[in-house]
């Protein structure tokens, strides 16, 4: 086969026409959610405020969104009103690694927030975010934008990994030519696509001979010319380029 032959075939109708049913799906049940659940959530509303009257029911911070759009996210208020401002206060008793802060007993939260956090009821004015089209039902979580400020090579490829397949996508183009990922999570990755991906087309991007070995067909590229195109065993019996890239990469062939 001509590797001028090679086509991508996939429908971007087909695609299109998926996030479209997800947003609809997104606005109708949000939207009767919010509806449903109006008389708790003016309940919660009100415990809220008699609880602690020095602030308001909710809690609104800016949240990172899809391709680092800033979003405002809406939360039931579970802290003490000056929270963030005492944040700097317990840094030090950080429980997580990395950017991401949280502590069991937090002397910033109130009594009815813990009851609200522990039930996740805290959560639900978040159905207008997805009623506005900030989040979605199904999808990762948003993180605070001074989380992702900080956020390594490594984090920010694991996010953008997740909400790509969160997305269920039909083509799905990984490229680990600059990758930040580490052998073992690059390795979980592969095997969850594997499991739960079977519908989407998987193209690689790599220099690595071991990245591609297992998959379908491999497209050998050398200074921009399609020198190669087959599986594995096929390119090392007529494929020079790709025999010795393999021999260079995996040692001597026994």
């Amino acid at each position: 086969m001509d590797c001028k032959e090679i086509r991508t075939e996939a429908e971007v109708s087909g695609s299109r026409g998926y996030l479209l049913a997800k947003r609809l799906q997104d606005i109708l049940l949000s939207g009767l959610a919010l509806v449903a659940l109006s008389p708790l959530l003016l309940l919660i509303a009100v415990l809220i405020v008699a609880d602690d009257p020095k602030g308001g029911p909710f809690f609104v911070q800016d949240r990172s969104g899809l391709n680092g759009r800033v979003f405002r996210m809406y939360k039931f208020r579970t802290m003490c009103v000056d929270a963030e401002e005492r944040l700097k206060d317990v840094l030090q008793d950080n429980e997580m690694e990395g950017p991401v802060f949280k502590i069991r007993k937090d002397p910033r939260i109130t009594r009815i927030g813990g009851v609200l956090r522990r039930t996740s009821i805290d959560e639900l004015p978040q159905l207008v975010n997805v009623l506005k089209g900030d989040m979605s039902l199904v999808g990762p979580r948003p993180l605070p934008t001074r989380e992702v400020a900080v956020h390594t090579a490594y984090q920010k490829q694991r996010l953008l990994v997740a909400r790509a397949l969160a997305g269920k996508p039909e083509i799905l183009i990984l490229d680990d030519s600059s990758s930040a990922l580490d052998y073992k999570t690059d390795a979980a990755m592969r095997r969850a696509i594997a499991q739960n991906h079977q519908d989407s087309t998987l193209i690689m991007v790599a220099q690595r001979v071991s990245s591609v070995m297992g998959m379908t067909r491999i497209l050998v590229m050398d200074n921009g010319r399609c020198v190669g195109y087959g599986a594995h065993q096929e390119l090392m019996d007529t494929c020079p380029a790709y025999r010795e890239t393999y021999r260079l990469q995996m040692g001597e062939m026994t």
